[in-house]
């Protein structure tokens, strides 16, 4: 079963709460293992401050459940199963309606049921986002 789902709340015309919850597969590179399933549920507080000012703060789980392929060699190895928590801030300016430029800071942490799968990672983004 592959889906997702979203869900958005205006509290406000300045205070958007979205969700998101969702289930994909993913080919895998690792060893003893095809793919896997990756359950995911994420929310993004937006807040205007002005009229093209913004700020925003994001919350994201995921859990990854990697197959065991019994056909292979590796196949007597512990089943991999990932945890991933991440954290977003960000700010940002509308040039337009449809055109502005942000400013992210992202927060990774992985814990994985393999030893020296675990990470923590810092992320700063710049990007220009333009739609229509």
């Amino acid at each position: 079963l592959i889906f997702t789902a979203s869900a958005n709340r205006r509290f406000s015309p300045r205070a958007t709460l979205a969700g998101v919850l969702s289930r994909e597969e993913s080919q895998s590179s690792m060893l003893g293992s095809n793919y896997y399933v990756a359950n995911a549920a994420t929310a993004t507080f937006t807040h205007k401050i002005a009229k093209p000012l913004f700020w925003s703060l994001g919350l994201a789980y995921q859990n990854n459940s990697y197959s065991a392929d019994s056909t292979s060699a590796a196949a007597n190895f512990a089943r991999r199963d990932d945890d991933l928590i991440g954290v977003r801030v960000g700010a940002g300016y509308y040039f337009r309606e449809r055109l502005s430029f942000r400013v992210n800071y992202d927060y990774t942490d992985r814990k994985s049921s393999i030893a020296g799968f675990d990470f923590s990672k810092n992320l700063y983004l710049f990007e220009i986002q333009a739609g229509w």
